[in-house]
């Protein structure tokens, strides 16, 4: 499998990775959580979102804090879409489509570890079952995401948690907001 980048190629790694996102259950300044290296702990990623936004806006930062991305919902479209942004330029667009008894959403993405070529991610899955497949789309699977059940604890604290599986040569920053993606068209369902 070739090496997939749309926010950056210095968020592929050379071994696969697991990232465990978590989200607050009851957050006063909206869908602000830390996404971490499940092995070491440490953060790699923070979801920085306002409870009131007219487009509902989130910014992925990395570990220390820096804004890497945007995020956010796309007002008028037929199918529901957020876009992906730094600055002017437009890195990514996540739309949902239709499917039998599944979830699924594409990404249409610029390759930046292949020129800048455009292609298709898939995200097909479906939260009941806590099972998303990440894959290029007719090719290799780039990554899995998976949610712990909830129980009482998860409730009461620290609301869902998501473990992102992503595979070498794989941007984890891309992964990321399509989880994010994934997580926000299952809320609104």
């Amino acid at each position: 499998m070739n090496s997939v980048a749309a926010i950056g190629a210095n968020y592929c790694a050379v071994e696969p990775t697991t990232l465990a996102m978590k989200e607050k259950a009851f957050s006063l300044s909206g869908d602000t959580f830390k996404i971490k290296d499940a092995k070491s702990g440490q953060v790699v990623f923070q979801i920085e979102g306002k409870v009131i936004s007219l487009h509902d806006k989130k910014k992925l930062l990395d570990g220390n804090g820096n804004e890497i991305a945007v995020f956010a919902k796309k007002l008028v479209s037929i199918h529901k879409t957020f876009v992906v942004s730094r600055g002017d330029e437009k890195l990514m667009t996540i739309t949902k489509k239709m499917a039998f008894m599944k979830s699924k959403m594409v990404a249409e993405v610029k390759n930046l570890c292949s020129d800048g070529r455009e292609m298709k991610i898939e995200a097909v899955g479906d939260w009941r079952d806590k099972n998303v497949v990440v894959s290029e789309e007719g090719g290799g699977i780039l990554a899995t995401i998976s949610r712990k059940s909830l129980n009482l604890n998860s409730v009461a604290f620290d609301a869902q948690t998501y473990y992102l599986q992503v595979n070498p040569g794989v941007d984890s920053a891309m992964i990321v907001l399509l989880a994010l993606a994934f997580d926000e068209l299952e809320q609104e369902e």
